[in-house]
């Protein structure tokens, strides 16, 4: 059973006074696919990345984030990695740096298949990376598992970057602007994998996002920040349409094409 992420007075700081995010308290119910929106410097990645222990050791974190019975903020990157990253994946932004550009499809893939699960044999991980990679649209995977980073095109890399996420079939997935610096045409291959991904794996999602309109589209719910704050979470219809709060009335409003 799935369970949901509760975060209880969230406050994260690379200084001392200085929090990017402050006070936050919400939570990211199972079964459900949640935007969180807000200009650059909101703390949007920063709380994002918090509860996959990405951060840098220096930040301070205080408060909780509660996934089955734990604080994810208590655990030590061993511990994480080995009881919770197979459940919690993180998808980066920008697919290019985020591969390495000295191995090629295949090398990265088995490095997450055997560290996740050492006893699979070379066989059955081949098996399930060329069944992945099919899922996600590569009509002749081993083909792709051959190329290297450098090989591959911006909509190829940005869908090898999300499987890396999906590899471990995992209960929730954190995808970080996964449609910026995008063209047009490569954005809507990656709206269409994430509805993909929706309708074949359904995982609980939290997206990370400048996108308006994949959040209105894409989402059940989206919470709005700023200056590190929460300050409105709701329905897209709502959000969109009925808020009332100025900031998100500007935000929805800075977006022209929001509805394309």
């Amino acid at each position: 059973m799935y369970e949901s992420i509760e975060l209880c007075n969230v406050d994260i700081s690379f200084e001392k006074g200085n929090s990017v995010v402050k006070n936050v308290t919400t939570k990211f119910n199972n079964n459900q696919i949640t935007a969180i929106i807000g200009e650059s410097g909101s703390g949007k990645s920063v709380l994002g990345m918090s509860l996959l222990n990405l951060l840098p050791e220096y930040v301070t974190i205080e408060g909780k984030a509660i996934y089955q019975n734990s604080n994810l903020y208590d655990l030590s990157n061993q511990e994480f990695q080995r009881k919770l990253g197979k459940e919690i994946t993180w998808i980066p932004q920008n697919a290019k740096l985020s591969l390495n550009p000295m191995l090629n499809v295949r090398k990265q893939l088995e490095e997450i298949l055997s560290y996740h699960d050492p006893k699979l044999t070379k066989n059955e991980r081949m098996e399930i990376m060329k069944k992945a990679l099919h899922d996600v649209g590569f009509s002749e995977p081993e083909k792709i598992l051959k190329l290297r980073p450098s090989e591959l095109s911006g909509g190829m890399a940005q869908r090898v970057v999300m499987l890396f996420g999906l590899l471990t079939e995992p209960k929730w997935i954190i995808a970080d602007e996964p449609t910026k610096g995008l063209d047009a045409v490569i954005r809507k291959q990656v709206f269409e994998l994430l509805t993909l991904i929706k309708e074949e794996r359904n995982p609980n999602m939290i997206i990370i996002t400048h996108d308006l309109p994949l959040a209105y589209h894409f989402c059940d719910e989206i919470l709005v920040m700023r200056q590190g704050e929460i300050i409105e979470k709701g329905t897209p219809e709502y959000i969109f349409f009925e808020s009332t709060n100025a900031y998100t009335k500007r935000l929805v409003d800075s977006i022209p094409s929001r509805w394309n």
